[in-house]
């Protein structure tokens, strides 16, 4: 999902890979106290997966939704869906991420655990969409938040953070996983794909201070690339167009951050946002392109020079 927000200004194109003609699905019953992180084929058509909120005062709850046309949509249940209670009896949230076909049924990833305190990560199981059960717990879940789900490797790769790093989980059955990489403080990995035989993730590092209102690490845009979703490599920063690595721009005076990861037969585009930490200048849609996966070019700027803050989110 691209989210964007802009004044009325007269918008240039978009990348030919974001020009889509949307139309809004009337509201039903099905939405109502949900929210939709990611959805794919399969099931009786489509599965969409995220959270559900069912009072103002409740930690939310695993989420899932079904549809034959895209059009009319069923909201599923399952004991699965409920976050675990503390111990003194208070129910913990938990939500979904991301969800992925592969010859096993669907697989969805997320997190579960205390409002504004430690969570796991968590993958969900389905053969048809509509029944769900939960991978058994695992200490490599700990702490754990999984952002997104690729089919590759000898299976699946999963990607989020957990201890406050970057992380990496592979599995072969999408019922036993093991963390296959750790990085940095301050990292997360937000989306991964598989292309032309290898696998590319991006993230952020970057912390936002709240008592003191500092970033510190100031936020830049991370890729990693692997040739067998084992191993991971984080590529280097780039500061000129001729340099292999990740362009920063103006960074740090302009810091930034990836979210979300597209891939075709013409290479990889990532999308982000810039901005600037002392407000001179708004979030602002960003894009990153690659031919070769190991150099990634910062867009000129197509999307600048509005008043509102446009944004990408996964």
């Amino acid at each position: 999902t691209i989210l964007v927000t802009t004044t009325t200004t007269a918008m240039p194109p978009l990348p030919e890979a974001l020009q889509m003609t949307w139309t809004r699905v009337p509201d039903q019953e099905a939405f109502h106290g949900g929210w939709m992180a990611a959805a794919t084929l399969g099931g009786p058509g489509i599965v969409a997966v995220g959270g559900s909120t069912f009072s103002d005062f409740a930690a939310p709850d695993a989420g899932v939704w079904v549809s034959a046309d895209g059009t009319t949509w069923e909201r599923i249940t399952s004991d699965t869906f409920h976050g675990e209670p503390n111990p003194f009896g208070v129910e913990g949230e938990q939500y979904m991420t991301d969800v992925v076909s592969w010859p096993g049924g669907l697989v969805a990833v997320g997190t579960d655990g205390q409002l504004g305190g430690e969570h796991r990560a968590v993958v969900w199981l389905s053969p048809d969409g509509r029944t769900w059960s939960r991978a058994p717990e695992d200490e490599v879940f700990a702490g754990g938040i999984m952002q997104a789900v690729t089919v590759g490797g000898p299976g699946l790769i999963a990607v989020g953070s957990a201890g406050g790093r970057s992380a990496i989980w592979m599995s072969a059955d999408g019922v036993t996983w093991q963390r296959v990489f750790e990085g940095d403080r301050y990292e997360e990995v937000a989306d991964v794909v598989a292309w032309d035989g290898r696998f590319f993730a991006v993230g952020t590092q970057g912390y936002w201070w709240y008592d003191s209102r500092l970033y510190d690490p100031p936020f830049r845009a991370l890729v990693w690339a692997s040739e067998d979703g084992l191993s991971w490599e984080r590529l280097p920063d780039s500061t000129r167009e001729d340099q292999p690595g990740v362009s920063l721009g103006r960074w740090p005076e302009v810091e930034s951050r990836l979210r979300m990861l597209l891939a075709d037969e013409s290479g990889l585009m990532a999308l982000g946002e810039t901005f600037s930490p002392v407000g001179s200048q708004p979030y602002d849609l960003q894009t990153w392109q690659s031919t070769d996966g190991r150099t990634w070019q910062m867009g000129t700027g197509q999307f600048l020079g509005y008043d509102a803050d446009t944004y990408a989110s996964r």
